[in-house]
């Protein structure tokens, strides 16, 4: 009996996400995107934006993004000054606020009060407004640039609501990232503490990045990671989606490694429960899965 409701879980939960990747392949541009072979797990280029308005910041030292809706990319300035570069009316679709060191980027599109589109009050159900969204701008989404320039900044906290999110090259004191459909890529961040990554629908990829500890919490998606530097402690909670990725392995590091999953196969590197010979520096990493496999692979 238990064995059927686990089945009926599993179907249940496929069909949601063959309808989700439906809609995100049309919020994605469906059909045209294929055929010109473009990446869609990559934000759009500079080149495909028939009109870019740009705005230079004065020096900050904290910044927070609540972006509603298209794709956004946050990487290294090209000179020593922030700008914001972004493929529509800037005036009339995002607010920026300076005060101090401190820089808030709003966007003024009005915000649905129930940004999930799925709810499971009564069963699963389609949040009809959310949907009603997201289909109803059929052209290319609006593309937001937050370019930094080459220093470590304090606080980076960014919220994207629907859209995909690109970020590289960027030091800060903490980093924390929510999005609520769609998905993320990090490349090549240093955070002197801590990473939290927070997404409703959408994938996770973290790739040559560092930092004291992690928080990554999905709900749908897979969580992918290559070379994590962890110094002390990564935690990785998904509910539906594969764990996999590698961390950097430093001998003579204890590591106390926990994988709980509930319905998947798990696979942790050996070398992570290895004693070293005198205790020193310790690292925890908790790995936790409701359905789907964990893996963990040692980078040396």
């Amino acid at each position: 009996m238990r064995f059927i409701k686990n089945l009926g879980r599993i179907v249940l939960w496929l069909i949601i996400v063959g309808f989700a990747c439906t809609i995100v392949g049309y919020f994605a541009g469906g059909k045209s995107y294929i055929t010109e072979q473009i990446d869609s797990s990559r934000v759009l280029k500079d080149t495909d934006v028939q009109h870019i308005n740009t705005r230079y910041l004065d020096d900050f030292s904290h910044i927070s993004v609540d972006f509603a809706m298209g794709q956004m990319r946050i990487e290294r300035a090209q000179d020593d000054r922030a700008y914001i570069r972004y493929s529509g009316n800037l005036e009339k679709d995002v607010n920026i606020y300076q005060e101090g060191q401190s820089v808030r980027i709003v966007s003024k599109q009005k915000k649905i009060r129930n940004n999930s589109l799925f709810m499971f009050d009564h069963g699963v159900q389609i949040n009809w407004s959310v949907l009603g969204r997201l289909l109803s701008d059929v052209e290319q989404p609006p593309l937001l640039v937050l370019a930094l320039p080459e220093k470590t900044f304090g606080k980076v906290n960014i919220i994207q609501r629907f859209g995909d999110l690109d970020i590289a090259d960027i030091r800060a004191d903490s980093l924390g990232l929510e999005l609520h459909f769609g998905s993320v890529v990090m490349k090549n961040v240093h955070v002197l503490s801590d990473i939290t990554v927070d997404t409703a629908q959408g994938n996770i990829e973290l790739f040559d990045t560092r930092a004291q500890s992690y928080e990554i919490t999905q709900s749908m998606g897979e969580v992918e990671f290559e070379r994590l530097d962890v110094l002390k402690r990564l935690y990785v909670k998904n509910s539906m989606g594969t764990i996999d990725g590698s961390v950097v392995y430093q001998s003579g590091t204890f590591y106390n490694v926990s994988a709980n999953n509930q319905m998947g196969d798990v696979d942790i590197d050996s070398r992570f429960y290895q004693q070293p010979q005198s205790l020193g520096k310790r690292v925890e990493i908790e790995l936790d899965n409701a359905m789907g496999d964990i893996n963990l692979k040692a980078y040396k």
